[in-house]
């Protein structure tokens, strides 16, 4: 679950995903990550830039940015935007 939203973070989803990045800091005990994440819900809304969480080495960063590919009805790669 909380790879899914880095992963949602990463692909713009913003402020909601920071928060809900909060709260499962919360609940897992976590108060410096939960911290940083409320941060950076505040400073996306703002448009300002946002901290590094630390713990995220390479692998997890490039799996959180990677595209998901999107397919049509006849199974042909959709463009986004």
């Amino acid at each position: 679950m909380v790879a899914s939203r880095h992963r949602a973070i990463a692909q713009g989803a913003g402020a909601p995903a920071w928060e809900a990045l909060d709260d499962g800091a919360i609940q897992s005990g976590d108060e410096t990550r939960a911290r940083m994440a409320y941060a950076n819900a505040l400073r996306s809304q703002r448009g300002d830039a946002l901290l590094d969480l630390p713990g995220r080495d390479l692998r997890q960063q490039i799996t959180d940015t990677a595209a998901i590919e999107e397919r049509d009805e006849h199974g042909m790669p959709r463009l986004r935007g």
